[in-house]
């Protein structure tokens, strides 16, 4: 497990642990969020990151507990408006 930060544009949304998947050996310091994809009315943004990978699952993120607003809304407003 890795601790990281989420930035969007130069905003810290907070800190998250990362679990990197199985043989892989990840150490991401931070994630920068520069841009939002165009909403979507037939793929949701889950489908559309697991399209885009292409050695399946790089990493889970889980925000830490002093950290769960800024992110959770973050996440759901990306899944209601259906934007990755």
């Amino acid at each position: 497990m890795y601790k990281s930060v989420v930035y969007q544009g130069e905003v810290v949304l907070g800190e998250v642990e990362i679990y990197p998947g199985e043989n892989k050996n990840i150490d991401v310091k931070e994630i920068r969020i520069s841009h939002f994809s165009q909403p979507s009315e037939r793929c949701p943004p889950l489908a559309v990151l697991h399209t885009i990978t292409s050695s399946g699952v790089c990493f889970k993120m889980e925000s830490t507990s002093q950290t769960q607003d800024a992110l959770f809304h973050l996440h759901s407003s990306c899944i209601r408006e259906t934007k990755v």
